[in-house]
């Protein structure tokens, strides 16, 4: 009869063990991962705020180089034009000689 009550106070403390390892280790170990997965949650959220922010806000790099190309053939035309007028000391000779 006394191997049965030693038998159930060994199983007993080693549940006792367990309990108290479950809650000085365990406990903790499981409450700092509920705050870090709470904080990896509110990263992503802010994120995929910043991805749609920087969506909206922000333009392009084939936008901007479409834009520098446009640019690029205005300011062509324009040298163009430029080359055909004459200098402005010539246009002032030629408008003092014409009266």
């Amino acid at each position: 009869m006394t191997d049965t009550v030693i038998a159930l106070d060994i199983s007993t403390a080693v549940m006792l063990i367990f309990g108290v390892i479950n809650l000085t280790i365990l406990g903790p170990v499981a409450w700092i991962l509920k705050g870090v997965i709470a904080d990896i949650k509110k990263l992503d959220q802010q994120h995929h705020e910043f991805k749609d922010h920087v969506h909206l806000e922000y333009a392009r790099l084939s936008e901007i180089r479409e834009i520098k190309d446009l640019l690029n053939r205005i300011f062509d035309k324009l040298d163009g034009k430029a080359d055909k007028v004459p200098p402005p000391a010539a246009a002032a000779q030629k408008h003092q000689q014409s009266p």
